[in-house]
C-alpha cells in the first residue's frame, strides 16, 4: 500500500466545494492501492456553514490531521482573511512533521486556497517526494480585469493576491509531477502562458458524481420548507451566481416571461427559489438574481437565499424540487462541478451553458435533461427562445428525465478515483524510476 498525504484545507464538517474531490474519493483509494492521510485546517477556524452530516461520508479509519489557524477576528481588523493566509503556518509545520515521521510516496494538493500550494516546492525539495497539483479554478485569474468587471473583495485586494499568485504560480507549476483539473481551458491557458511545463502531465478529470451520498440521503431526516403550498411547481436553483452568470440567468427569467405571457405556466402556480448563491459571510450576500427577475417583471415568483446552505439539505431540496435549473458562467472554461449531483436528484433539469463548457456533452450523452448552449454571438433573445422552445413548450418541465445511467458511469465518485490512482502511480513510478537512474 502506497501512501498519500493529502492537502485539503477545508474539510468536512466544513461545507466547502474545494473538498469534494478529495472526500468523495476517500472511500475507494484503498481499493486502488493507495493509503491517503489528510492534512487540513479545523473546522473552527474556517469560516463558512458546516453540515456535521458530511462526516458520515468519510471513512472513520481514515487518518486526518487537523491545524489551527490565525483567528479570522484578527485578521480581518488587518484586512484579510483568506484561510491560506491564516494557516499556512501551521500546515507547514504539520506537514513537516508528517513528512519527518512516515514515508509518503505522494503528496497532493487538492483546494482553491492556492496560497498553500507553495509548500509542495518547499516540501519536495526538503523531503523528495514528488506532488500532484489540483487546479481546481485559475489560480491567476484575468477574468475579472477581461471583462471589465469588479472582483470579488475589491479591484486593490484582488490585484494584491494576483500579483503574489503571478509569482508563485510558474515555481510551483514547474516542478509538479502531475496536474490534474476540472477543465481542458485551464490546461490550454497554462501551457501557453508557462511553455517550460510542457513535460508535466496534465488530467482533465471533472469531480465525480455522489452517489454515496445519496444513499446516505435516504436515512437521513432532514425538513424542508416549501415556498408556497404543495401544489405549487418549485423550481431550484443551488450555487453560486456571481456576475459572470447574469447573462444566463436573465436568459432563463425571459423564457419564463414567455412562457407566462402564453399561458404555458401562471404567477401562481410556480415559486423559483435560488440558494447560496453568494459566497460572503452570513448577511451580508448579494441577491443576484433580483435584477434580472426585476428586469422581466418576475419579482413575486424568486426568491433567494444568498447564504450557502448544509451539503446534505442542498441534495434533499434537489431530490424534492419540481425541476432544477442551472445558470452557467460566461467564462468558456468554467465547469460546475455541481452538474452530477443535479443529475442524480433525477428530476427535469435546465441547463444554460457557453458552448465550449463540458457541461453540455455531460448533459446530452447521459440524456438526463435539456442543454442550451450560448457564445460570445448570442443574443439575449435567442438563448431566451431556445429554452422556451425546448423546455416550457415542450412542457419538458415537468417530465422526469430518461437518464442513461450506464452512459453516467464513467463520471461517478468510483471512476473518478480510479483516474487519481492510476496518476498518483504514475507520478510515483516516474519519481522513483528518476531516483534509480
Amino acid at each position: 500500500m502506497k501512501n498519500v498525504l493529502i492537502i485539503s484545507p477545508r474539510f468536512p464538517p466544513v461545507n466547502a466545494a474545494d473538498h469534494q474531490r478529495v472526500r468523495m474519493a476517500l472511500p475507494y483509494f484503498r481499493e486502488h492501492g493507495w493509503e491517503p492521510t489528510i492534512l487540513c485546517v479545523d473546522p473552527q477556524f474556517v469560516e463558512g456553514s458546516k453540515d456535521p452530516y458530511l462526516l458520515e461520508t468519510v471513512p472513520p479509519d481514515i487518518s486526518i490531521e487537523s491545524v489551527s489557524a490565525v483567528p479570522l477576528s484578527l485578521t480581518r481588523k488587518m484586512g484579510f482573511g483568506s484561510l491560506s493566509w491564516r494557516a499556512k503556518r501551521s500546515l507547514n509545520r504539520r506537514g513537516q512533521e508528517l513528512l519527518n515521521k512516515r514515508a509518503f510516496d505522494l503528496l497532493y494538493f487538492s483546494t482553491t486556497e492556492f496560497g498553500v500550494m507553495p509548500l509542495a516546492t518547499e516540501w519536495k525539495k526538503k523531503f523528495g517526494v514528488p506532488y500532484v497539483l489540483d487546479i481546481q479554478d485559475p489560480w491567476v485569474n484575468d477574468y475579472y480585469r477581461s471583462q471589465g468587471k469588479r472582483p470579488p473583495g475589491g479591484v486593490l485586494k484582488h490585484r494584491i493576491t494576483q500579483s503574489i499568485a503571478s509569482r508563485q504560480e510558474p515555481i510551483t507549476l514547474r516542478d509538479a509531477a502531475a496536474i490534474t483539473s476540472v477543465s481542458a481551458k485551464y490546461e490550454n491557458d497554462l501551457r501557453t502562458k508557462y511553455p517550460f511545463i510542457d513535460h508535466v502531465p496534465f488530467h482533465v478529470i471533472p469531480f465525480g458524481g455522489p452517489e454515496y451520498d445519496f444513499e446516505i440521503l435516504k436515512n437521513l431526516d432532514i425538513q424542508t420548507s416549501r415556498g408556497r403550498s404543495d401544489g405549487t411547481q418549485e423550481w431550484v436553483y443551488i450555487g453560486r451566481a456571481g456576475v459572470d452568470m447574469q447573462f444566463s440567468l436573465r436568459a432563463f427569467f425571459c423564457s419564463v416571461k414567455k412562457a407566462l405571457d402564453y399561458n404555458l405556466i401562471h404567477r401562481d402556480s410556480v415559486r423559483i427559489r435560488l440558494f447560496g448563491t453568494d459566497y460572503a459571510a452570513a448577511g451580508s450576500g448579494q441577491q443576484w438574481s433580483r435584477q434580472a427577475a426585476d428586469e422581466f417583471g418576475l419579482h413575486s415568483l424568486v426568491e433567494e437565499q444568498p447564504e450557502r446552505i448544509p451539503y446534505f439539505e442542498a441534495l434533499h431540496r434537489l431530490t424534492h424540487s419540481d425541476s432544477i435549473f442551472v445558470p452557467g458562467s460566461d467564462d468558456p472554461g468554467y465547469t460546475a462541478s455541481k452538474i452530477y449531483p443535479y443529475i442524480l436528484a433525477n428530476r427535469p433539469l435546465l441547463t444554460i451553458f457557453h458552448k465550449n463548457s463540458s457541461v453540455n456533452a455531460v448533459i446530452n450523452q447521459t440524456r438526463a435533461g435539456v442543454a442550451v448552449t450560448f457564445d460570445e454571438n448570442c443574443t439575449l433573445e435567442s438563448v431566451a427562445e431556445e429554452a422556451f422552445k425546448r423546455w416550457f413548450a415542450t412542457r419538458a418541465y415537468l417530465e422526469k428525465p430518461h437518464t442513461d445511467w450506464h452512459r453516467f458511469e464513467p463520471y461517478t465518485a468510483r471512476e473518478m478515483t480510479d483516474q487519481i490512482t492510476h496518476i498518483f502511480d504514475q507520478a510515483a513510478a516516474n519519481h522513483n524510476y528518476r531516483i534509480a537512474s
